[in-house]
């Protein structure tokens, strides 16, 4: 069987198309658009040219997925990037309207539960924190025997933090301090157990990005797995904006270049709040748990 998943997000939209069965699934196309939504939103609420730039993409992507599967089989759901904002039903409604897919807005805590689903499938590991870092928000989870404990959701992501804090193209020292203090805040409000936990499964594109980048900084190659104190020193390296970090940055995520900073302190402060060691970066996330859980069942 097949169907195509388009993932609405504050920083990026994607199109998937999956092959599967209740054993198997198999990612046979992968697009991205960088959309920067959480730019079109001015006090809350996400403006015209925000839509109109949701549905350019999302129309782009159904003529494509309708290569491969009947429109039927095309499932479109929405993360921080329609959750967060206060015209969250009139925006979905024109969306819909103008494009004619129906959209499904995850809440924070189902997105949670979906990308910790996905990273299950592949993960090596049974006890530790996951973590998914989006433009608009970052997903937690703790789990143990492969089984979550606690979820959250927290209002912080790598594109939303930009553009709060940052005047300039990148944020400069006093910035990167509030940025740090916000993800700290957000943090302090688990009210979770205290523990430590010695691994971190990395979800999403922000998790990727550090892999990537920290390659080629470090020369790493093979591996999906960083330590606590590489992924502390990258940020920091980028933190000092040196111009051979963005010549780093230019070469391996170009894309990234405007909010890796961002991303990077995110997950650096949840790794020194949990106590994390190991980081494992997983390739599948939160599109591959709503196959799991909504399609597969």
């Amino acid at each position: 069987m097949h169907c195509a998943l388009i993932d609405l997000g504050s920083n990026s939209i994607r199109l998937c198309v999956y092959e599967y069965d209740k054993d198997h699934i198999e990612r046979l196309l992968n697009e991205k658009r960088v959309a920067g939504l959480a730019g079109y939103v001015s006090e809350g609420v996400l403006d015209d040219m925000g839509i109109a730039r949701a549905c350019c993409i999302l129309e782009q992507f159904k003529k494509l997925a309708i290569r491969f599967v009947p429109m039927q089989e095309i499932y479109v759901f929405a993360t921080a990037s329609l959750r967060n904002i206060k015209n969250r039903e009139q925006a979905a409604a024109i969306i819909v309207h103008r494009v004619g897919l129906q959209i499904q807005i995850l809440e924070g805590e189902e997105e949670a539960v979906l990308s910790f689903a996905g990273a299950m499938y592949r993960a090596q590991c049974d006890t530790g924190v996951m973590v998914d870092i989006g433009g608009g928000s970052t997903e937690l989870v703790r789990f143990a025997d492969r089984t979550a404990l606690h979820t959250a959701s927290m209002p912080v992501g790598c594109l939303n933090l930009y553009m709060q804090y940052t005047t300039g193209a990148f944020p400069q020292k006093g910035a990167l301090r509030q940025i740090s203090e916000a993800v700290q805040g957000q943090l302090a409000r688990l009210r979770w157990q205290d523990g430590n936990e010695a691994i971190m499964v990395g979800v999403g594109g922000t998790a990727r990005a550090a892999l990537k980048l920290a390659g080629e900084v470090f020369d790493l190659y093979d591996t999906d797995t960083l330590c606590a104190g590489q992924i502390q020193a990258l940020t920091e390296i980028v933190r000092q904006g040196k111009p051979e970090v963005f010549k780093a940055i230019y070469r391996t995520i170009p894309e990234r270049a405007l909010t890796i900073t961002t991303g990077l302190i995110i997950l650096d402060e949840t790794i020194r709040h949990f106590g994390c060691q190991t980081i494992k970066i997983s390739r599948f996330g939160v599109r591959e748990g709503y196959l799991l859980q909504r399609i597969i069942g």
